[in-house]
C-alpha cells in the first residue's frame, strides 16, 4: 500500500482530497451484489485534484463483496471525520494510513490508480491484464480515451493466422514522459 504523499496532497487541498475518497467510499458500500447493471459513474474532479482524468467507474462486484467488511470498516472509522470536518488534518497519522488503505481498496475494485497531483507514484488510469491461449479476432487492452492512461499487459500463446493483439488503440496517443 503507497502512502498518500501528505505534502502533494496538502497543496491540492487536504480536505479536498479526503471528501474526493470519502464520496467513491459511500457510493460503493450502498452498492448491492445485484446492481451489475448500472452504467459506469462519471468522476469529476472538481478541484483538480488527480494528475489525470479517471475513467467511468465501473466496480468490479466480486471484489466489491469480498472487500465489503474492509470498506464497511472504513467507512465506520473515517464517517467521523467526515461528520467533523474540522479533524480532517494532514498532520493525523492514522488518518493518512486509512486513507491510504481506502485509496488502495478503490484501486483494486475500479481497476484504476488514483494518484493526486505531484504524488510520486503511477499516474492516475486504468490498468488491463489480458491473457489467452489463443487469438482468432481481435484481442485489444484498451480502445479510445481509455487507452491514453493505461497500463496494458497481455498475453496470448496463439496468434491464428488472421487475428490480431493490439495493446492501445486511440487516434491521439502520445508517450509518457
Amino acid at each position: 500500500m503507497d502512502l498518500i504523499d501528505v505534502a502533494a496532497v496538502t497543496n491540492a487541498g487536504f480536505g479536498a482530497a479526503f471528501t474526493f475518497l470519502f464520496d467513491r467510499l459511500a457510493n460503493l458500500i450502498d452498492r448491492k451484489p445485484t446492481e451489475h447493471a448500472e452504467p459506469p459513474s462519471e468522476v469529476t474532479d472538481e478541484y483538480n485534484l488527480l494528475d489525470s482524468q479517471l475513467e467511468p467507474l465501473t466496480p468490479r462486484m466480486d471484489i466489491l463483496e469480498q472487500r465489503r467488511p474492509e470498506f464497511l470498516a472504513l467507512a465506520g472509522s473515517l464517517g467521523t471525520y467526515h461528520r467533523n470536518p474540522e479533524r480532517v488534518r494532514p498532520d493525523d497519522s492514522e488518518l493518512i494510513r486509512q486513507l491510504s488503505q481506502l485509496r488502495a481498496l478503490l484501486e483494486e475494485t475500479y481497476g484504476q490508480r488514483i494518484t493526486f497531483r505531484g504524488e510520486q507514484r503511477e499516474t492516475t488510469g486504468s490498468h488491463v491484464r489480458q491473457r489467452s491461449e489463443t487469438v482468432s479476432g481481435y484481442m485489444v487492452g484498451a480502445q479510445g480515451r481509455a487507452a491514453e492512461n493505461a497500463d496494458i499487459d497481455q498475453e496470448a500463446k496463439n496468434i491464428e493466422a488472421g487475428g490480431w493483439m493490439i495493446g492501445a488503440h486511440s487516434d491521439d496517443l502520445r508517450p509518457h514522459l
